[in-house]
């Protein structure tokens, strides 16, 4: 039943493992994405249980995902391909405008694709309207699908997670597609949020994000760092919903961290070359 896969009996789950590894230790947590929320879901039960919590890509609500959603063109537009291209290709071929925002979802994990191929997928994509090569836009677009989620991504999204109902009419949305069948789960939702019990957590929290994050936005990690009592906050300027471009500023920050490291430790990390070099092009 998808009762089974709510936050809160995933969490139990791991206490139970906890006790039968390390009953008498406490132990390090680290989630990301949804892991982060599954994390914190943990650490309010089970705060006795932790040493130190590290959150990745991380939000407090559901109301933070749903933000996300109305905020994802903006996001795309002015962080990828500037306002003004974004503004003159829709006015002049609109009905390109969703399957193109479908192609940037994936490409917005990437930080070359947020930089270099996206931008260049929307100049090529204009080319071929306008010299009537059409037959070449699907090398560049993939159709619409209508692919949904398998029953348990789509319980655990649609329960606690995706709030479909404050989702905008007759606008583009982020991931909508994927969860249009979550009216099945109509009357039986739970969305989540620990925003204002996130000063509850006793432990020692590490929030780690990126500027140009579209699934977690850094706005929602910075109010999650204003509420935790003792946390250390670090949004890149680079990335986003992702840790691979910057995997050594983030190994960096991990082991220092639990490896009892202080706030001068990790201000030190914050501002060396792993940290703050510019992503190399894939």
């Amino acid at each position: 039943p998808h009762e089974s896969l709510l936050m809160r009996y995933a969490a139990a789950d791991i206490e139970m493992i906890k006790r039968n590894i390390s009953p008498k230790k406490k132990i390090h947590i680290w989630g990301f994405s949804y892991g982060s929320m599954l994390a914190q879901t943990y650490a309010l039960l089970f705060p006795q249980s932790i040493d130190k919590l590290f959150l990745g890509g991380a939000f407090s609500s559901a109301s933070d995902f749903s933000q996300a959603q109305r905020d994802y063109v903006d996001l795309v537009v002015e962080s990828s391909i500037g306002r003004d291209n974004y503004n003159n290709f829709i006015s002049l071929y609109p009905e390109y405008k969703d399957r193109f925002l479908d192609y940037t979802v994936n490409e917005m994990y990437d930080y070359t694709g947020r930089v270099v191929r996206i931008p260049e997928t929307l100049e090529s994509l204009i080319v071929y309207i306008q010299t009537g090569q059409t037959d070449q836009i699907g090398n560049l677009l993939a159709e619409n699908e209508s692919y949904i989620l398998p029953w348990m991504m789509r319980s655990i999204s649609c329960t606690e997670i995706f709030d479909y109902n404050s989702l905008p009419n007759n606008e583009y949305t982020l991931f909508g597609g994927l969860f249009r069948a979550c009216k099945e789960f109509k009357g039986i939702t739970e969305y989540f949020n620990y925003t204002d019990l996130l000063v509850n957590l006793p432990m020692d929290t590490f929030i780690f994000g990126g500027k140009y994050d579209h699934v977690t936005p850094a706005k929602a990690m910075k109010k999650m760092s204003q509420k935790i009592p003792n946390n250390f906050l670090y949004i890149d300027e680079h990335i986003g919903h992702g840790l691979s471009p910057k995997i050594d500023c983030f190994i960096s920050f991990m082991d220092s961290f639990f490896d009892e490291g202080l706030e001068s430790d990790l201000e030190g990390i914050k501002h060396s070359d792993a940290c703050t070099k510019t992503p190399e092009l894939d």
